[in-house]
């Protein structure tokens, strides 16, 4: 199966782009990973750190 696989912040998605995802998953599947990147100063070192 062949999809549309995009990773984006949430705030890139205003309303223009989400209906264009709307109209682009009539032709193919969407799938949509929201990223959330954490407001700190002292980001992990390592993924296990990270998940923690």
């Amino acid at each position: 199966m062949k999809v549309l696989a995009i990773a984006t912040r949430p705030d890139c998605l205003d309303s223009d782009v989400l209906e264009l995802l709307d109209e682009l998953n009539q032709i193919k599947p969407v799938w949509l990973n929201l990223v959330f990147k954490p407001f700190t100063q002292n980001p992990p070192d390592t993924f296990a750190e990270a998940i923690l």
